[in-house]
């Protein structure tokens, strides 16, 4: 398997959903190399990854 990364679109597109719950607001959304981290105020809480089969 082969780590894939995200791109720049998807990660302003999370945070457009993100933005519409009521503390969207808060959630962070960052780039650590191909893995994206999701936070609350800061604090990591969450990393998400994509892979696929090479």
């Amino acid at each position: 398997m082969k780590e894939i990364g995200f791109t720049a679109s998807s990660l302003y597109q999370a945070k457009l959903v993100a933005g519409k719950f009521p503390c969207g607001s808060c959630c962070t959304f960052d780039m650590d190399g191909k893995s994206v981290n999701i936070g609350w105020k800061g604090t990591p809480i969450e990393c998400l990854s994509a892979w696929k089969f090479s």
